[in-house]
């Protein structure tokens, strides 16, 4: 989309993924500035490209390593969820997510690049030390999923 910019400013209301395949040289060459109401999503590769584009007193620019899980909605994430997956990820958050207790807080402290939290993760103490060591936004909310609530449930 870069090459068909009507404008090498943008002014967006809405969150902004930068595509991890995004050449460096086209993106610094074909874009101004950014100025987003929401946040702007952008590969560390591309990071210093688009830091110079945003101004990060207006524009919140999160930066994410190799793979990026970005979950919006209720998700359990499972050992096998893991088990196959090649590298290191950055996990958003920005609705609710529970560890499943299987997950050994060792595979979490291996697989997490960061950690960036607007919305809740449920796990257990163990699994809770791995997720805040690897807090990058922690406007969100960690929850012991092994304390009950007020109704005797979990």
């Amino acid at each position: 989309m870069l090459t068909a910019l009507p404008s090498p400013s943008l002014y967006c209301t809405h969150r902004v993924n930068v595509d991890p395949g995004t050449d460096p040289d086209l993106l610094d060459e074909r874009l101004e500035s950014l100025v987003c109401k929401q946040m702007v999503v952008c590969p560390m590769a591309l990071g210093q490209v688009m830091s110079r584009k945003c101004d990060v007193a207006q524009t919140q620019l999160v930066l994410y390593e190799e793979t990026l899980w970005m979950i919006e909605d209720t998700r359990e994430l499972t050992p096998s969820r893991f088990e196959y997956l090649e590298g290191r990820l950055t996990l958003m958050v920005k609705g609710v997510v529970t560890i499943s207790p299987e997950v050994e807080p060792s595979v979490l402290a291996d697989r997490l690049a960061k950690v960036h939290n607007w919305g809740v993760i449920n796990c257990t103490p163990q699994q809770m030390g791995a997720v805040q060591a690897r807090l990058g936004t922690s406007s969100g909310v960690l929850a012991d999923s092994t304390k009950k609530d007020e109704n005797g449930g979990l």
